[in-house]
C-alpha cells in the first residue's frame, strides 16, 4: 500500500522555499517563495519591548506587572504602551488614560476617584462584569460607591457625558474615545470598602465585533480562530491586506474544522477549536499570527502572493505522487534527531474558573513512545495563551505530540506536475521500489 505522508518538500525547476514557524511544513509549489507560519506553544507572556518606566505611584502593594497573569488582567498607568487585541471572550485589564478626583457628596476632599481603562483597540461586542481586585464591582459592600459607564468602541462614539459634567473640564466633549473600547469608572473610596486606595480595574469582554464570516455574508463577534485570522489579516493594525488577498475556500475549510463538534470525557460536546484571549500590538505580527495558528494546529501559508489558512484537522490526501512525478532520486529520511524528539507535553492555557490565570494542563504522556524511547520520559513544555477549554489543550497537545513522532520525511524533488499542490496539503507517494 502507499504511504500517505506530509508535503514537506517539493521543488520544481529549482526554486528554493522558505518558511517560518516551529517547523518547515511546506516548499514551493509554484513560481515565487512560500511562506508558512506554523507552531504550537508560542509563548503566553512574551517579553515587552523597552517602553518607558511605569511610575510607582501607579501601582498599589501586591500589583507587579512582571508577575504571571499581569499583562492580561492588570490595569496600569504608563506614558509609553502598546494597544491591545481581545479575540473572543476574556477577562482584561488595560492601560489606565485618566485619573481624576473631587470632593463628594459628603464634602470628603477627593473622596471619588475617576478612572477610564482602555479594554481594547477596537470596537467590542460587551463589556460585561467588571472586576475591582478580585472582586465584582456588583458585590454588595461596593454597593452606592461604585459607578460604570461601558463604552463599546464606536468609531462615532460620543464623550462620556459624567465624565464631562464632573471633572471640571478636565475631560471634555472631544475626549471620544473613538474606536477604542473603554470603561468609565467612579469610586467612593471609603476605608471599609477600598483599605488600599484604589484598586486594580479589570473587564470581562466579548472582543471584536466586525469579523466577517465568508459562509454566510454576516459581519459580527466569533470565536473562531480561523476567522479571528483572516480578520487580522485585513485589519488596519494587522497586516492590512484585503479580502482578495485571501483564499476563501482554504478559509472556509478551516473555519468548518474549527466548528466541529468533539465529544469530551465530562461527556459533553465542543467545538474543536476556539480562540479566547488578547495579544498586544507590541508583539508583533508574527507571533501574534503564530498565536491565532496555534490555537488551531494550523497553518499560514502564503502562496502566489494569496493568504492560505489551514487548521488541524482529519483530511483526505490532496493528490497522488509517483514515479512519474520524479525528476531525481527520492531520499528518505527515516527518523528525527534524538534532540528532537519528545514522548510526554505539559501545557500552560488560561483556566476561567481560575480567575482566568495561567493554568497547568494535565501532563500527557504516550507510553508507546516512551518505550521507543528506552523508557525515558523526554516532556516538551507548550502554552496556548488564548484558548480557555482543558479539553481543546488537550487535543492540541495530542497533535504536537504525534506531529513530531511522525518520523519519516520524504523529500521527492518533482517536476513540473507538482505545481498543482500547495504549502501543507497532503499527499500520497506510491513508489513500487520503496512501498
Amino acid at each position: 500500500m502507499p504511504a500517505a505522508v506530509p508535503l514537506i518538500a517539493v521543488v520544481a525547476g529549482g526554486v528554493a522555499s522558505a518558511a517560518v514557524g516551529g517547523g518547515i511544513i511546506g516548499a514551493i509549489v509554484g513560481a515565487g517563495a512560500a511562506f508558512v507560519v506554523s507552531t504550537i506553544g508560542a509563548s503566553v507572556f512574551p517579553a515587552k519591548r523597552p517602553t518607558a518606566p511605569t511610575s510607582s505611584a501607579s501601582l498599589r502593594p501586591g500589583d507587579d506587572p512582571t508577575a504571571p497573569g499581569a499583562g492580561r488582567t492588570q490595569s496600569f498607568r504608563q506614558p509609553i504602551t502598546e494597544h491591545q487585541i481581545v479575540f473572543g471572550r476574556c477577562k482584561v485589564g488595560g492601560p489606565i488614560v485618566f485619573i481624576h478626583s473631587a470632593t463628594d457628596d459628603q464634602g470628603r476632599a477627593d473622596g471619588w476617584f475617576y478612572a477610564v481603562v482602555v479594554l481594547a483597540a477596537h470596537r467590542v461586542r460587551a463589556i460585561g462584569e467588571v472586576w475591582l481586585g478580585d472582586t465584582l464591582a456588583t458585590d454588595p459592600k461596593f454597593a452606592g460607591l461604585v459607578r460604570i459607564d461601558r463604552h463599546l468602541g464606536d468609531p462615532d462614539q460620543a464623550a462620556n457625558t459624567n465624565l464631562i459634567a464632573e471633572t471640571g473640564g478636565q475631560w471634555t466633549a472631544d475626549h471620544r474615545g473613538r474606536g477604542r473600547a473603554y470603561v468609565a469608572v467612579r469610586l467612593k473610596i471609603t476605608a471599609e470598602a477600598f483599605p488600599s486606595g484604589p484598586p486594580n480595574i479589570a473587564a470581562l469582554v466579548e472582543g471584536a465585533d466586525t469579523i466577517l464570516d465568508p459562509r454566510t455574508g454576516a459581519t459580527g463577534w466569533s470565536d473562531n480562530p480561523a476567522l479571528c485570522l483572516a480578520w487580522y489579516l485585513t485589519a488596519p493594525c494587522g497586516w492590512k491586506a484585503s479580502w482578495d488577498d485571501i483564499d476563501i475556500p482554504a478559509l472556509i475549510a478551516a473555519a468548518n474544522v474549527c466548528d466541529e463538534l468533539v465529544g469530551t470525557r465530562a461527556g459533553v460536546h465542543e467545538r474543536r477549536y476556539t480562540v479566547n484571549g488578547r495579544v498586544s500590538l507590541g508583539e508583533g505580527k508574527i507571533a501574534i499570527t503564530r498565536k491565532l495558528v496555534a490555537a488551531m494546529a494550523g497553518a499560514l501559508v502564503v502562496s502566489g502572493g494569496r493568504f492560505f489558512i489551514h487548521a488541524g484537522g482529519p483530511a483526505l490526501p490532496a493528490a497522488t505522487l509517483s514515479s512519474d512525478d520524479l525528476r531525481g532520486d527520492v531520499t528518505i529520511q527515516g527518523s528525527r534527531p534524538r534532540r528532537d524528539l519528545f514522548n510526554g507535553v505539559r501545557a500552560v492555557y488560561v483556566d476561567p474558573a481560575k480567575n482566568w490565570q495561567p493554568t497547568d494542563a494535565p501532563p500527557l504522556l504516550a507510553s508507546n513512545y516512551v518505550a521507543e524511547d528506552g523508557g525515558e520520559q523526554i516532556f516538551r513544555d507548550l502554552e496556548f495563551p488564548l484558548t480557555t477549554s482543558v479539553s481543546t489543550v488537550q487535543r492540541l497537545m495530542k497533535a504536537e505530540l504525534e506531529r513530531i513522532r511522525r518520523q519519516r520525511e520524504v523529500a521527492f524533488p518533482a517536476n513540473l506536475s507538482a505545481l498543482r499542490l500547495r504549502p501543507w496539503d497532503g499527499v500520497t507517494v506510491a513508489l513500487d521500489r520503496v512501498g
